[in-house]
This record gives structure tokens, C-alpha cells and sequence, in this order.
């Protein structure tokens, strides 16, 4: 007999990038990976 597949999450807490500017960034799982490109600026805290 067999169950379903497991699935489990893990929330990011947060990314943290050194400078301002265009980054892209790359998660990568097993074979899977997910790739997204932002733009970073300051903010005033």
C-alpha cells in the first residue's frame, strides 16, 4: 500500500542583497530550480 506524496514548506524569511541594482537570483531542488530577476533600491528605515 502506498500513501500520498509528502510535501513540505519552508518559508523564507527574507533576502538581504549587498548593493542596489538589477540582481537574478536561482533556488535550486533536485532537478527543479525557480529563477526570478528584481530590482533593488535603499529604503529609509
Amino acid at each position: 500500500m502506498r500513501g500520498p506524496n509528502l510535501r513540505a514548506d519552508v518559508p523564507a524569511t527574507g533576502l538581504y542583497f549587498p548593493a542596489e541594482g538589477c540582481w537574478e537570483v536561482t533556488g535550486r531542488i533536485g532537478t527543479t530550480r525557480l529563477i526570478f530577476v528584481t530590482y533593488v533600491t535603499k529604503t529609509a528605515v
